[in-house]
């Protein structure tokens, strides 16, 4: 199998010129709550014992908000 049939599903999308956080949150904070919500769950199955955070903690989520943005393509649909 050749690479190009692995990755033939993949979208390249171009960053942004003048990437803006809060229009990225804007566009994906329904799935960041999701994503963040499987990040808490697995953390909490695989380190129980560890020290207990405070999940609800905006702080938390919006540091948690940075890390994906700042990985992202920041990508924003032109259709909003």
């Amino acid at each position: 199998m050749s690479r190009k049939t692995v990755i033939s599903n993949y979208i390249p999308h171009k960053t942004p010129f003048k990437p803006n956080f809060n229009d990225w949150f804007n566009e994906y904070k329904y799935n960041l709550v999701c994503l963040f919500g499987i990040f808490k769950e697995t953390i909490g199955e695989k380190y129980s014992k560890s020290k207990n955070n405070d999940w609800n903690s905006e702080e938390l989520f919006l540091k948690f908000c940075r890390f994906i943005y700042n990985k992202s393509s920041k990508h924003v649909n032109k259709w909003i």
